[in-house]
């Protein structure tokens, strides 16, 4: 399987898309679906006009505003993943661009990894230890602020 980098772009369009087909699945409500699609009108591109204007007078979304709505798009997308809206396949496909948002870990953290089960050579009686690894979760997570703005409107298939 090939390999690679989404650019916060594309990332933010697979996200938007995997949300549209949730919403077509039934996974929320009339209300929920309103907050999404706001949601994602955040991070539209506004149309310019030949002055250079985007024909509205409001001003682009602050930076703030961008954090808050990426981490409400992802409690949407862990939402309709509980509530069963994806295959596996289609999961890792939006996980992998949730993650492009979510900040790097320092190089000098070791990743723990599972160790297989092991006989120590000087004991005398057979116990395996075994090391467990607990999963990460997303509960609490700081994102990565994407470039301001940001065009999400390329049909992106997931």
């Amino acid at each position: 399987m090939e390999t690679q980098t989404l650019t916060p772009n594309r990332a933010l369009g697979i996200m938007a898309n995997g949300l549209e087909v949730a919403n077509k699945r039934g996974a929320f409500t009339l209300q929920e679906s309103s907050d999404i699609h706001n949601l994602v009108q955040v991070f539209k591109v506004k149309p310019q006009s030949s002055d250079g204007t985007t024909g509205e007078s409001s001003s682009q979304p602050s930076q703030s505003d961008h954090n808050k709505s990426l981490e409400q798009l992802v409690r949407f997308l862990e939402m309709a993943n509980k509530r069963g809206s994806y295959s596996t396949e289609e999961s890792h496909v939006l996980w992998s661009a949730a993650k492009v948002f979510l900040p790097q870990p320092s190089s000098s953290a070791q990743p723990t990894t599972p160790t297989t089960p092991t006989t120590s050579p000087t004991s005398t009686s057979s116990v395996e230890t075994t090391e467990v690894v607990q999963p990460s979760s997303v509960q609490s997570t700081e994102v990565v602020h994407p470039p301001t703005p940001v065009d999400i409107s390329d049909n992106v298939t997931i």
